[in-house]
């Protein structure tokens, strides 16, 4: 979802309501971890293995993106863009993995290769990544700290957090950055947490009782002067997760995972749209041709992350647990 959102937003064709279906995308999958992630905890404890295992699934498909983004898609976009191929290893290429690799980043582009591109920026998506890692450290924090009290005091901040919050932010008082971000993205990945606590998963007629609010949503008004991240997507984003968890997590439904390529979709997807929107201009005209062919390149990276990089690192992490 978070693919298709970006593809006219990165061809310079975007559109305000299917952007935002990116923004709901990463609503629920951080709700997805936050509901993961409870259950890991609860199942295995607040250890400094959970802290290894986390780092281990995230960064070095991390680090393989920004190294292939670094000195081998740069380099071929300008090689494309100026039929000679340079900037292969230069400071800036350096650069760029290590401003980057605290995963805040800090550099956009390398050499200006993308300085005439509508999105001046490499890889957008790799922004909500030092949020997820806030998410995860505060989730082990709260365990390690209460333990198996967590699951009850749990319970009781989440509703008065969500309340607060939502509370706050239709009244109209500021939160400074970047409180109001990692409250945003707190928002979602602990009603996940909530909802494997409450076994709300379990129960799909609940979903009857979300629908009408969902749709009540739309009845809170945009702020003004404000593209992303309003009162609005707030509201349907906390409703969607739930809704989603219920629908993947139905009970009884056996579910054998081999193949998780949806981080790697996730990482390669904006610099694969930026290559294809310069190597093929007119693409971006033929919407359905663009998706396909954005899908299919992106997924060619996506596996190749997984198998030469995610799952050695995650056999990696299974011998050193044991």
């Amino acid at each position: 979802m978070v693919l298709f959102s970006h593809l006219d937003w990165i061809a310079g064709n975007s559109t305000d309501s299917f952007r935002r279906l990116g923004i709901y995308a990463v609503a629920v999958f951080f709700g997805l971890s936050g509901f993961l992630l409870t259950d890991t905890i609860f199942r295995n404890g607040a250890t400094l293995v959970f802290i290894k295992n986390r780092l281990l699934r995230i960064f070095p498909g991390f680090i393989g993106v920004l190294f292939l983004t670094s000195f081998f898609l740069a380099p071929v976009y300008d090689a494309i863009k100026a039929k000679e191929f340079s900037y292969f290893l230069t400071l800036e290429n350096i650069l760029y993995v290590f401003n980057n690799i605290t995963t805040h980043s800090l550099q956009a582009d390398i050499n200006g290769s993308l300085v005439d591109s509508s999105v001046p920026i490499w890889n957008p998506p790799l922004w909500t990544l030092s949020y997820e890692l806030i998410c995860y450290f505060t989730l082990f924090i709260f365990f390690r700290i209460l333990g198996q009290r967590s699951k009850f005091v749990l319970l009781a901040i989440t509703p008065t957090f969500l309340f607060t919050y939502l509370l706050v932010r239709l009244v109209g008082l500021p939160i400074p950055e970047p409180a109001n971000m990692i409250f945003y993205y707190f928002s979602f990945f602990f009603i996940g947490s909530f909802v494997y606590l409450i076994n709300l998963h379990k129960n799909l007629n609940y979903v009857i009782f979300l629908v009408p609010f969902s749709l009540m949503v739309f009845l809170i008004p945009r702020e003004l002067n404000t593209d992303y991240f309003d009162n609005r997507d707030l509201f349907l984003g906390i409703i969607l997760v739930p809704i989603t968890l219920m629908f993947c997590f139905k009970p009884r439904v056996k579910r054998n995972i081999t193949n998780d390529y949806s981080f790697g979709i996730y990482i390669y997807a904006a610099p694969i749209t930026q290559l294809l929107v310069l190597a093929f201009p007119k693409i971006a005209d033929y919407w359905l041709l663009f998706a396909i062919c954005t899908l299919g390149v992106t997924f060619i990276f996506a596996w190749l992350s997984w198998n030469l990089i995610e799952r050695p690192a995650l056999r990696l992490k299974e011998r050193m647990n044991k």
